[in-house]
């Protein structure tokens, strides 16, 4: 009989915490407890599941109340943002309770000092799909020895909420991120806009500016 995983979800209410918890609720052996600051929109998410889900008043920046809920918990998920003003601390909660950490997202400041702490629990960033998953297909892809290259586009169609303008904002100072890139041999580079190829428009027909 499989053991029922009790996870922490963290930012259910936003648009990547809804996709997130539609795809646990599918899941039979998960025990779901979403917590947020507005509980009449934890549970207006919650009534729109086929399942049940429980829901907590819990304020992401009291770190003393997120590390007694994850104390509870075996898995935690954090989706509230923006993340890189609360990942940091609800990771560190995380890891000092010993209780695997989840995070679409996660810039490269965060993943040096989970490093450089050394987590006896696995820990997994930038889960979401850019760069994420986006980043494990052209490594799969990359295998092949049939394959001389690939060329990639990554664009999202997810709803622009105030947490993803400070992403956007934020992104636009971290050296290891940044508008105008390429990934060649492993290493992240800045090119200019004319060295840059367009997206097929077939797949990508607007065109969107923060």
């Amino acid at each position: 009989m499989n053991h029922v995983k009790r996870v922490l979800l963290f930012g259910s209410t936003g648009a990547v915490g809804t996709s997130c918890l539609e795809v646990l609720t599918r899941s039979r052996d998960v025990s779901l407890l979403i917590a947020g600051r507005d509980t009449a929109r934890l549970r207006d998410v919650a009534s729109g599941i086929q399942a049940d889900v429980e829901t907590a008043r819990l304020d992401v920046t009291d770190t003393s109340a997120v590390t007694a809920a994850i104390a509870h918990c075996d898995i935690v998920i954090n989706c509230a943002g923006p993340s890189q003003r609360l990942s940091t601390d609800i990771a560190r909660a995380a890891m000092a309770s010993g209780v695997p950490y989840v995070d679409p997202g996660g810039d490269h400041a965060l993943l040096d000092r989970i490093a450089a702490a050394a987590p006896a629990v696995p820990v997994v960033l930038q889960a979401g799909v850019q760069p994420g998953l986006s980043g494990l297909l052209l490594r799969m892809l990359a295998g092949h020895r049939s394959i001389d290259g690939v060329t990639a586009w990554c664009g999202g169609l997810q709803h622009l909420t105030p947490a993803s303008v400070l992403e956007y904002l934020a992104s636009l100072h971290d050296t290891h991120s940044y508008p105008g890139a390429v990934l060649r041999d492993g290493v992240i580079r800045r090119v200019s806009h004319n060295k840059c190829k367009s997206p097929p428009a077939q797949f990508f027909p607007d065109s969107v500016t923060v």
